[in-house]
C-alpha cells in the first residue's frame, strides 16, 4: 500500500511538471502545490480525496494535455482509482488518526 501511495504521488508530481507551462509564478505555485499534495499522499493524509483528485488530474491531462501519449496515463489513472477505493492502509496518517476499519461479511 505504501508503494501504491508513492507511485500515485510521483504521478501527481510528474503530471504537474509536464503540463507544458512556461516558468513563472503560476508554474511555481502549481509545482509547490503538487509537491505538498504528493507529500500528503506519501504519508497517507486524506488519501481517498487526494487520490481521487490525482485521478481527475490524470484524466484531464489525458483529454486535453499537450502530449498525446495516452497509453502512459492509463496505468496512472487505474492506480489512482485503486488507491481511492482501497483507502489509506495501516501505515498511514489516516490509519493512525481514525483507526483501521475492517468490513466483516457474515454468512447467511
Amino acid at each position: 500500500m505504501v508503494l501504491l501511495r508513492m507511485s500515485v504521488a510521483a504521478t501527481l508530481f510528474h503530471v504537474s511538471l509536464g503540463l507544458g507551462w512556461r516558468p513563472g509564478p503560476l508554474f511555481s505555485l502549481v509545482v509547490w502545490l503538487a509537491a505538498m499534495l504528493s507529500f500528503a499522499l506519501i504519508i497517507g493524509f486524506l488519501t481517498p480525496l487526494l487520490s481521487s483528485l490525482t485521478c481527475l488530474a490524470d484524466v484531464a491531462c489525458l483529454l486535453c494535455g499537450p502530449r498525446m501519449d495516452s497509453l502512459s496515463f492509463v496505468p496512472a489513472i487505474l492506480a489512482a482509482a485503486a488507491l481511492a477505493l482501497l483507502g489509506p492502509g495501516a501505515y498511514s496518517l489516516d490509519g493512525r488518526l481514525y483507526g483501521r476499519r475492517v468490513t466483516v461479511i457474515r454468512a447467511r
